[in-house]
Protein backbone atom coordinates (compact mmCIF):
# COMPACT_ATOMS: atom_id res chain seq x y z
CA UNK A 1 0.00 0.00 0.00
CA UNK A 2 1.03 3.58 -0.40
CA UNK A 3 -0.13 6.49 1.59
CA UNK A 4 0.19 9.75 2.83
CA UNK A 5 -0.33 10.46 6.42
CA UNK A 6 -0.38 12.89 9.57
CA UNK A 7 -0.77 12.17 12.68
CA UNK A 8 -1.21 14.50 15.98
CA UNK A 9 -2.25 14.05 19.10
CA UNK A 10 -4.90 15.58 20.82
CA UNK A 11 -3.65 18.82 21.81
CA UNK A 12 -2.94 19.82 18.44
CA UNK A 13 0.76 18.57 18.05
CA UNK A 14 1.79 16.84 14.82
CA UNK A 15 4.26 13.86 16.38
CA UNK A 16 4.66 12.36 12.21
CA UNK A 17 4.09 12.96 8.78
CA UNK A 18 3.95 12.02 5.37
CA UNK A 19 2.89 14.29 3.08
CA UNK A 20 2.66 15.32 -0.71
CA UNK A 21 5.08 16.25 -2.57
CA UNK A 22 7.30 13.68 -0.77
CA UNK A 23 7.21 10.32 -2.48
CA UNK A 24 4.09 8.56 -0.64
CA UNK A 25 5.13 5.48 2.23
CA UNK A 26 4.96 2.07 1.34
CA UNK A 27 3.60 -0.47 3.73
CA UNK A 28 2.43 -3.61 4.34
CA UNK A 29 -0.66 -5.03 6.36
CA UNK A 30 1.41 -7.09 8.38
CA UNK A 31 4.04 -3.75 9.36
CA UNK A 32 1.54 -1.39 10.93
CA UNK A 33 -0.21 -0.62 13.78
CA UNK A 34 -3.01 -2.68 14.66
CA UNK A 35 -5.45 0.59 14.64
CA UNK A 36 -4.10 0.57 10.79
CA UNK A 37 -4.73 -3.36 10.09
CA UNK A 38 -8.66 -2.79 10.89
CA UNK A 39 -8.68 0.29 8.85
CA UNK A 40 -6.74 0.35 5.90
CA UNK A 41 -8.82 -3.11 4.47
CA UNK A 42 -11.73 -0.67 4.41
CA UNK A 43 -10.40 1.89 2.15
CA UNK A 44 -10.44 2.69 -1.13
CA UNK A 45 -8.01 4.03 -3.84
CA UNK A 46 -7.76 7.73 -3.04
CA UNK A 47 -9.80 8.12 -0.12
CA UNK A 48 -8.51 10.36 2.36
CA UNK A 49 -10.37 9.55 6.11
CA UNK A 50 -9.78 10.48 9.98
CA UNK A 51 -9.31 8.08 12.47
CA UNK A 52 -8.75 7.86 16.30
CA UNK A 53 -6.96 5.31 17.63
CA UNK A 54 -7.23 4.49 21.62
CA UNK A 55 -3.44 3.92 22.93
CA UNK A 56 -4.25 -0.10 22.81
CA UNK A 57 -4.68 0.37 18.79
CA UNK A 58 -1.55 2.61 18.49
CA UNK A 59 1.89 2.38 20.48
CA UNK A 60 0.17 1.31 24.05
CA UNK A 61 2.15 2.01 27.02
CA UNK A 62 5.00 2.67 25.26
CA UNK A 63 6.71 6.18 24.68
CA UNK A 64 7.32 6.17 20.48
CA UNK A 65 9.89 9.10 19.39
CA UNK A 66 7.05 12.53 20.26
CA UNK A 67 4.18 10.41 20.99
CA UNK A 68 4.21 9.92 25.18
CA UNK A 69 2.94 6.75 26.56
CA UNK A 70 -0.71 5.83 26.57
CA UNK A 71 -1.79 8.44 23.84
CA UNK A 72 -4.73 8.82 21.85
CA UNK A 73 -3.49 9.03 18.50
CA UNK A 74 -5.94 11.29 15.25
CA UNK A 75 -4.46 9.86 12.18
CA UNK A 76 -5.31 11.62 8.56
CA UNK A 77 -4.59 8.95 6.29
CA UNK A 78 -4.78 8.91 2.22
CA UNK A 79 -4.32 5.80 0.36
CA UNK A 80 -2.87 6.44 -2.63
CA UNK A 81 -2.54 3.33 -4.28
CA UNK A 82 -2.52 -0.49 -3.77
CA UNK A 83 0.18 -2.42 -4.83
CA UNK A 84 0.71 -6.27 -5.81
Amino acid sequence: LQLYYTCTLVDGQVVEAVQAPQKPMEVKLNGVLSGWKTILPLMRKNETIKAYLPAAYGYGGQQHGQVPPNSILIYELTLVDILD
